[in-house]
């Protein structure tokens, strides 16, 4: 079975149906939802890549390189994209939904004066 599967991958490369990958993950582990506090890793494996698409309310490090970091500040419903130069049936847009982030808290080392750290 695996013979059978590899070669259909390298007959599908061959015939050009198929380009390149994209993938996407967060820092934060065992986390499903998305939320305005976060960035989304972006990786594009492939040598058709020339941009990501993405809505106004949201900013990306960069449009022209496959890694991007992408940061959402606004909730609801993002289409994320890809403009490449071979498009494919299976190079659709990504819909993520991103939840407004409930508790902000800024977390920070403060240095105790000398008495303190010893008790």
């Amino acid at each position: 079975m695996g013979r059978a599967v590899c070669a259909a991958l390298l007959l599908f490369a061959r015939v050009g149906l198929i380009h390149g990958v994209w993938r996407y993950w967060t820092n934060m582990e065992g986390r499903v939802l998305f939320d305005t506090r976060n960035s989304i890793n972006l990786e594009y494996e492939g040598d058709s890549f020339i941009q990501w698409v993405i809505p106004d309310s949201c900013v990306i490090n960069s449009l022209r390189t496959p890694k991007a970091v992408l940061h959402c500040s606004k909730s609801g419903m993002h289409k994320i994209e890809l403009r490449l130069k071979k498009k494919t049936p299976y190079d659709e847009p990504r819909y993520f939904r991103f939840e407004h982030a409930m508790f902000s808290f800024l977390w920070y080392m403060v240095k105790l004066p000398e008495p303190f750290r010893y008790g």
